[in-house]
């Protein structure tokens, strides 16, 4: 059976988070949120890969690697045009979003894996992110700031409550040629 998520515990600083969010708060913008129809109630703006892709960049590489030794999908390579999806969940609207797959109602591509980076600066409570597979499994390293996780678009998947504080994430589509 293949890996249904790959997780990078750590894999930026907090310094780097720091820039991170320095940068989105000067250059994201407001963009139409393509919700599943599910309970949604975190606040998603945008941001161009090109503006973060100083940071973005290495991580777009580990995911070329998994997609070649264990897909072999055929997928695009993020430009700088692309955006992210820059997602706040807030104590104060209870911010979650419950069970959902990512995809695209568009009609040539297709998305293939989903990759969420926890860019958090200050601590928050509730806000776990679960995958189901087999039976739903909570991904606990998620809740920690800085830590890449990459899963399958197709894969259903949903962040609980945050019920203290603000949790706030980057979400990447990795797309390609529709399935057929």
């Amino acid at each position: 059976m293949r890996e249904q998520f790959w997780i990078w515990p750590s894999f930026f600083s907090k310094s780097d988070i720091k820039n991170i969010n320095k940068i989105i708060k000067r250059k994201s913008f407001k963009g139409h949120d393509q919700a599943a129809n599910t309970t949604k109630t975190s606040t998603v703006d945008f941001c161009s890969y090109g503006f973060l892709k100083k940071y973005l960049c290495d991580i777009s590489e580990r995911i070329n690697q998994i997609n070649a030794n264990k897909f072999g999908y055929f997928i695009y390579p993020f430009n700088d045009y692309d955006s992210v999806s820059v997602n706040t969940y807030s104590h104060k609207n209870t911010g979650e979003y419950d069970w959902h797959v990512d995809e695209e109602s568009h009609c040539i591509h297709d998305i293939k894996f989903t990759i969420l980076i926890n860019i958090s600066e200050q601590k928050y409570e509730g806000g776990e992110f679960s995958l189901f597979r087999i039976g739903e499994q909570k991904i606990k390293d998620l809740s920690n700031p800085g830590t890449v996780l990459m899963f399958k678009s197709i894969t259903p998947h949903r962040v609980y409550p945050v019920t203290k504080g603000t949790r706030k994430t980057i979400a990447m589509f990795v797309k390609g040629p529709r399935f057929i």
